[in-house]
């Protein structure tokens, strides 16, 4: 007698139902549509790992938007407005192209936003570049282009500034890879600078350098690696890291056209550049330029009262805990404002003049020598900064 076999799914024995289908693959053969599903995700789990690892690396990195980032430069950098703005969307592009490789959505290639500050001592760009750091909560070193030579020559190897930024992530490969790097004095290192025929900081360094910026491979030591002749090393790629170069760019005026021969940082060309002594391929590396402006009397006087971290404040929280309350009249900030104009390195001074200001104060005050309340006058900053 005839009898008829309902039809299951020869791998997991699943018959038909609203739930599965059923795939004829060969002769009496089937396969159900779960099972199909299972198959397909094993052949590909690889790729749905990197998937997977990829939204998660996308929805862990917060991208702050540029408005946002702006506001907290806002909280602690007086001034600057221009080039507040342009860091901020310099840094919005450049996550959202860390994010976009992660992710991959097409083929489109996004460039980096590697950044260069031009503008005078003291005026701000090594806070500027420390605070967007942590704005965006990612590692982040300063370094000098002067302390580095091209490889071979008594120095630091421009290599370092890797390692520096892998040691301050305590060594997470991931972290460094998405850190900033600010590289100041960048102006140090044109063929013009160069003193002698053997160029050792000069253009060599900058091709050094252009492997960095442009995003590279670098093998940097391996930290507490053994004393043997072989040392390990470790792979960092560049390609994600944030450069921010920084310099004062002294008598670039002299290389601008007649109609800003009077404008030191105005309208600043990457010919400007170029005549002052870059390459063109290092100033291709730097695609984002923005200029400060000189701080004057009134800017300074902000400084020492709104950012949240002001020198003023900091002083006034610890003399706080000896339970004394710090002041500073309007005539002594004033003055204050006048010597560090005189000084010509702009907010730097300010905290060298209110230091030593403090070190008396701060000697006598756990003894309570003051009272509850003590007000710097004009007066106690002329006794203690005659001169500049």
């Amino acid at each position: 007698m005839k009898t008829n076999k309902i039809p299951r799914c020869n791998s997991c024995n699943g018959k038909k139902d609203e739930n599965r289908k059923l795939c004829v693959i060969g002769d009496g053969i089937y396969i159900c549509s779960n099972c199909i599903d299972l198959l397909h995700n094993e052949l590909h789990k690889d790729e749905i790992s990197t998937l997977k690892k990829c939204d998660t690396a996308h929805n862990k990195f917060n991208i702050k938007t540029p408005s946002q980032i702006k506001a907290i430069l806002d909280e602690h950098v007086i001034g600057q407005y221009e080039a507040k703005k342009v860091l901020a969307v310099a840094a919005y592009n450049h996550y959202k192209r860390i994010n976009d490789t992660q992710i991959q959505l097409d083929d489109v290639v996004i460039e980096k936003s590697n950044i260069l500050m031009i503008g005078p001592t003291g005026s701000g760009k090594t806070l500027l570049a420390s605070t967007l750091a942590h704005a965006l909560d990612v590692p982040f070193i300063s370094v000098d282009a002067t302390s580095y030579t091209s490889n071979g020559y008594i120095g630091k190897d421009v290599e370092d500034i890797i390692v520096s930024l892998y040691l301050s992530t305590n060594n997470d490969i991931n972290q460094t890879e998405k850190g900033i790097i600010f590289i100041d004095e960048i102006d140090k290192i044109t063929k013009k600078s160069t003193t002698n025929n053997l160029d050792v900081t000069g253009e060599a360094v900058q091709n050094v350098l252009l492997k960095l910026l442009e995003g590279d491979t670098i093998e940097i030591p391996k930290p507490n690696s053994d004393n043997s002749i072989k040392k390990e090393t470790i792979s960092i790629n560049t390609k994600n890291i944030l450069f921010i170069c920084g310099g004062a760019f002294s008598g670039i005026e002299e290389y601008h056209n007649d109609d800003h021969k009077h404008h030191r940082y105005k309208n600043i060309t990457s010919h400007d550049l170029f005549k002052y002594g870059f390459k063109h391929e290092f100033i291709g590396r730097l695609p984002m330029v923005t200029t400060l402006e000189k701080l004057n009397k009134e800017d300074l006087i902000e400084i020492l009262i709104k950012p949240k971290n002001s020198i003023i404040k900091q002083y006034k929280k610890l003399l706080s805990m000896d339970n004394v309350e710090l002041e500073f009249s309007k005539e002594a900030m004033e003055l204050i404002a006048d010597k560090a104009l005189q000084r010509g390195i702009g907010a730097r001074a300010l905290r060298s003049i209110i230091d030593d200001l403090m070190i008396d104060i701060m000697y006598n005050a756990p003894d309570n020598n003051y009272g509850e309340k003590l007000i710097i006058s004009e007066e106690d900053v002329l006794v203690n900064n005659p001169t500049v």
